[in-house]
């Protein structure tokens, strides 16, 4: 039996927050504990403006977002009785008076938002916009791509720094002894094989690269020599939403993973450490769950998060050479070791369970899946890109997306090809047929359990480096194309695709996942938008959340329970976990 610590998450002044219908705010006053206008000297009432609250010494911040006419409201039954701290997201722009708030029970609150053009916009600027910035500045999209640095942290911190031309070698290579959610890898990334290189041994940045660098931060004075460019603020659709972030109780937390299971328990895995963590709505109480470690001396964090048909959670250890089952019901765990775990190199990144029961594991460090069988503890292997595999080309194949993030281009022989394979996301279809995202070379792989055929579907748009997948209910796939910044669709049945363009630059779409609605959601890594997709009529909204450069990693925790559906997302870089509701 583990031993769970168990966190009390919220005061008792806050225990009759439900959902909430788009109706409850359509008049003013009724139903509104906090309410008022924002504006500013130099735009007058404004729109899209995230208005944030937080009540002093809690750990949740509840968001709403003003409307065309400037008017915020806050349901009664989202801000109870107390003392709340305000904030907004408004890039450009600082709240100036006030910043406080004292809310009585029974009555509405009228506080008008005064916010002042800010000074230091520096501070506001999401990684997307920092690439926008560049972008405009004249910078090369080859050297654009290399700025891929948002798996550990964000680029405000490379652009603030003030490193030279000379200084940067010696910062780049101790970067490269880190590895997921900056964790020191357990070996010299000099020797790194090529599977996990993505098709290249690491080298040192050339002097262009160098030089790049050194012109983007502030090693040359106090103001950057580009203009800093934002992004639109939310509009009309985009701004019928209400966001609640919970603070995670360990500040370490990195949460990459959510789901929802059918008891309306939100579970988490934590990116940086050995930690299971289920968070209970109704008592706002996180438990953490230690898992056993079969590697101590490796990094400790966690990937992908799975529930099988009995309620048991799966995930697998990055580094810990290990695939994990935990019981909900018993509080117990149970590991079993990979093939390759004992591998220095051995790096697992997702795992799906099969209808039959079975688990499948994509092994990164040799591009080797694994598929357990957990009442034997055995395995079967599959090599996901043989040389008598089929490759289907892209019929009709599409220019790269707005913002593109780099990657390397496709040889014409086999042997080219090969060494830019890397696997990432997995599913199964309906008939317990493998699939794989092929990141590294623009694919989605196909395996056959039984025969171990494997065939190669390329993506509309070639290179796009698809990420995490989804499969729904028709065995369709649902695909973020995080090179592209694109959403794609291939129904396994027909091998039919189809494919949308987000039209948000420099995106970065991890993730894609469908809801009882037939909305289409998605993360990224780029951006701090959960990111809605209408198939139907390609209308793409982007709701922004409060907290700056989140790192969004999954949607898979779609409450499909609510009318509309709600999502609960991980914000990985900033240590909270965000239930999203919609309006409309």
């Amino acid at each position: 039996m583990s031993r769970a610590l168990c966190f009390v998450a919220v005061l008792a002044a806050m225990l009759s927050w439900a959902v909430v219908a788009a109706n409850q705010l359509s008049r003013p006053g009724e139903g509104i504990s906090l309410q008022g206008t924002i504006s500013s000297q130099a735009e007058g009432q404004m729109e899209g403006v995230l208005v944030s609250a937080k009540e002093v010494g809690g750990i949740i911040t509840v968001t709403v977002v003003s409307d065309a006419d400037g008017q915020y409201r806050f349901p009664a039954n989202r801000l109870g009785a107390g003392t709340y701290n305000l904030s907004i997201r408004a890039a450009g722009y600082d709240l100036t008076s006030p910043s406080e708030v004292k809310i009585v029970a029974n009555k509405t609150t009228q506080t008008d938002l005064k916010l002042t053009e800010t000074k230091n916009l520096t501070s506001q600027l999401m990684n997307a916009e920092w690439l926008l910035s560049v972008e405009k500045s004249g910078a090369s999209s080859e050297n654009i791509g290399k700025l891929n640095c948002v798996g550990c942290h964000s680029l405000t911190k490379v652009m603030l720094s003030k490193h030279t031309a000379e200084d940067w070698p010696k910062v780049l290579q101790r970067m490269k002894t880190y590895g997921a959610g900056g964790q020191k890898l357990p070996y010299d990334p000099s020797q790194l094989p090529i599977s996990l290189s993505m098709g290249s041994k690491p080298v040192g940045p050339d002097k262009e690269f160098l030089k790049f660098l050194a012109s983007i931060n502030l090693s040359s004075g106090d103001k950057h020599s580009y203009e800093l460019l934002t992004l639109p603020r939310p509009t009309g659709r985009a701004t019928k939403v209400i966001i609640t972030e919970y603070d995670l109780p360990n500040k370490r937390f990195e949460p990459h993973e959510l789901l929802v299971d059918p008891d309306g328990m939100v579970w988490t895995t934590d990116f940086v450490g050995p930690n299971l963590i289920k968070f209970d709505l109704a008592s706002r109480q996180f438990t953490e769950y230690q898992m056993p470690l079969l590697k101590p001396d490796f990094p400790k964090g966690n990937n992908c998060l799975e529930i099988d048909k009995a309620g048991d959670l799966w995930w697998v250890g990055l580094k810990q050479g290990g695939v994990y089952k935990f019981s909900p019901k018993t509080e117990k765990f149970d590991a079993w070791k990979l093939p390759t775990g004992d591998s220095v190199y051995s790096h697992n990144g997702c795992l799906i369970v099969s209808p039959d029961g079975t688990v499948w594991n994509n092994e990164q460090s040799i591009r080797q899946v694994q598929r357990l069988h957990p009442d034997t503890g055995e395995y079967t292997l599959y090599d996901p890109f043989p040389k008598d595999m089929t490759v289907v080309p892209a019929k009709n194949p599409q220019p790269q997306g707005v913002g593109f993030l780099g990657g390397r281009g496709l040889g014409g022989d086999y042997s080219e090809l090969a060494a830019s394979h890397s696997m990432y996301g997995s599913a199964i279809d309906s008939k317990g047929i493998f699939y794989v995202a092929d990141i590294g070379a623009g694919y989605i792989v196909k395996i056959i359990p039984d025969t171990k055929a494997v065939t190669l579907y390329q993506t509309p748009t070639p290179n796009s480096a698809p990420r995490k997948i989804q499969m729904d209910s028709q065995d369709r796939l649902w695909i973020g194309e995080y090179r592209a910044g694109k959403i794609s669709m291939f129904d396994t049945r027909t091998t039919e695709w189809k494919e949308w363009d987000l039209n948000t630059p420099y995106h970065g779409t991890y993730d894609a996942g469908i809801d009882k609605h037939g909305n289409v959601w998605s993360g990224g890594m780029h951006t701090d938008y959960l990111t809605k997709l209408d198939p139907g009529t390609g209308e793409v909204t982007n709701y922004l959340l409060p907290s700056l450069n989140l790192n969004i990693r999954s949607v898979g925790g779609m409450d499909n329970r609510t009318t509309p559906a709600s999502i609960w997302v991980g914000q990985n870089h900033v240590n909270k976990i965000a239930r999203v509701e919609f309006l409309d």
